[in-house]
């Protein structure tokens, strides 16, 4: 639509109709009730009439949910740390962590000093404490290593290179490994969203660069246009946060970010300006195998990803997952999730 529809919304064509709209407060989906009867493959009829309510109150919601006055959780909002535990110990069988198709990750700016020189990016990834990152987002991001996310064809499921071991950092090798890039002391701006876990993140990072012998500061730029300025390929901008998403379950959509050639685009996400023959040829060359044989190349993926881990091309900090939280009016054997979109609303049914 070329103009707002909150007020008047189109009618539903599918599972369900939009209903009861109250912009910025409220809205329904109700039942399409001949849906069911057109017996269109793959997409079911809805179960039970769903009533939203926009609150921006994501603790509240919580614990509406853990308290059973209200029944679904919204799964991009953030549970609050301090009811986690709460929550694991009460609603056990209601609740649970879902991993999604993304990486959250440091970009290292490989055309500039001093993420030049590898002996500097091990150093990065030898001291990050992904106990530490962990914490810093309630506990929410799954510990990682490699680019490809657990459930993508590819993803090494061997143990993290040297140096990066899920777990403690080590300072020790990171200083040393600093001191004999003869790069100590070196300036870095750290980029950062000003949002949470982000901003807490970065300014972790920032602290332990300095801690190892760089001299760090951090910028912190608004999320709404965050992307656009780290994306600029005038910024050139050396090292800071990064997500990379995939909407598809096929490894090719997230190596395509981090091609050589997209380093010159306006709203590139290779931030690291990486520009490494192999990456783009072999990327180009899977790329086109189908989604329904991608089993037969996951070893060329394998493979490049452990190209990448041994380049130290990134720092990754591990892989987002998201609340899958419902009352206990809510059948959570029945819920269908998909790692891209989260919900499959026609999936609720009442116990």
């Amino acid at each position: 639509p070329l103009t707002d529809q909150q007020a008047s919304p189109p009618p539903g064509l599918g599972s369900y109709k939009i209903a009861d709209v109250v912009p910025g407060m409220s809205f329904s989906l109700v039942k399409n009730p001949g849906w069911g009867k057109l017996g269109i493959q793959y997409v079911p009829a809805g179960h039970v009439d769903v009533n939203v309510r926009i609150t921006g109150n994501a603790a509240g919601d919580a614990r509406a949910v853990l308290d059973n006055s209200a029944d679904v959780f919204d799964w991009p909002d953030p549970i609050p740390a301090g009811l986690i535990a709460q929550i694991e110990r009460r609603a056990p069988l209601r609740y649970f962590r879902r991993t999604m198709q993304g990486t959250d990750l440091i970009f290292l700016n490989v055309a500039g000093t001093p993420f030049s020189s590898q002996l500097v990016r091990e150093a990065v990834r030898a001291a990050l404490d992904q106990n530490t990152v962990v914490q810093l987002d309630s506990g929410m991001l799954r510990k990682g290593c490699y680019v490809l996310p657990p459930s993508l064809f590819g993803h090494p499921h061997d143990a993290c290179p040297d140096g990066n071991k899920a777990g403690d950092g080590n300072l020790a090798l990171a200083r040393a490994l600093v001191k004999r890039s003869g790069l100590a002391g070196a300036s870095v701006v750290v980029w950062s969203e000003t949002g949470s876990p982000v901003r807490e993140w970065m300014s972790y990072y920032t602290s332990l660069l300095d801690q190892i012998g760089l001299k760090a500061s951090l910028r912190a730029v608004p999320d709404r246009s965050y992307y656009s300025t780290i994306g600029n390929p005038h910024s050139h901008p050396q090292t800071g946060f990064g997500e990379l998403d995939e909407d598809l379950p096929n490894p090719a959509g997230l190596y395509e970010q981090l091609i050589g050639q997209r380093a010159s685009r306006t709203g590139s996400t290779n931030w690291g300006e990486i520009d490494d023959p192999y990456i783009d040829t072999a990327v180009r060359s899977l790329a086109v195998v189908p989604a329904g044989t991608l089993g037969g190349v996951e070893n060329f993926w394998r493979q490049l990803e452990l190209r990448v881990a041994d380049r130290a091309y990134v720092a990754v900090l591990g892989y987002p997952t998201f609340p899958e939280f419902v009352s206990k009016r809510i059948d959570f054997r029945a819920l269908i999730f998909s790692p891209v979109a989260g919900y499959d609303w026609s999936s609720f049914r009442l116990n």
